[in-house]
C-alpha cells in the first residue's frame, strides 16, 4: 500500500475528469478508510451532537455558523502567513484599479 500523509498545508488536489488523478485519490479513499476510520469516527461522535444542531440551526438562532460555510478559498486565505495575505491584498488592489482604468479607458473610446 503507497505511504499517504494527510497535511494540514499543502494538501494534494486531485482532478477526477483525469484516470491518474481518480486513481491517486480512490487510493487515498480506500487508505484513510482501512487506516483511519475507527479514529475519524470516534473523533466525529465525539462532537456530532453539537455539529448538527448548528447545521441545522435556523439564521434567527444568532448561532456562529461562519466556520461551517467553508470554501477553497476560505482555506487558501487563512493558510497563508499574515504578511503574505497582506501583500497579495496589496498587490491585488493596485491590479484591479489598473483593470478599472484600462476597463473605463476602453469604454471611453467605444463612446467617441
Amino acid at each position: 500500500m503507497p505511504v499517504v500523509y494527510i497535511a494540514e498545508r499543502n494538501a494534494p488536489t486531485y482532478n477526477i475528469a483525469n484516470d491518474l488523478d481518480a486513481y491517486k485519490f480512490n487510493t487515498f479513499l480506500v487508505y484513510l478508510r482501512t487506516t483511519h476510520r475507527d479514529i475519524l469516527e470516534n473523533a466525529f461522535q465525539e462532537v456530532k451532537v453539537n455539529f448538527v444542531r448548528r447545521w441545522q440551526a435556523r439564521p434567527d438562532d444568532k448561532t456562529d455558523l461562519s466556520d461551517l460555510a467553508w470554501t477553497l478559498e476560505l482555506q487558501r486565505q487563512e493558510l497563508l502567513p499574515t504578511q503574505v495575505r497582506n501583500k497579495y491584498e496589496e498587490e491585488k488592489k493596485k491590479a484591479e484599479k489598473v483593470l478599472g482604468k484600462r476597463k473605463r479607458e476602453s469604454k471611453e473610446e467605444v463612446i467617441q
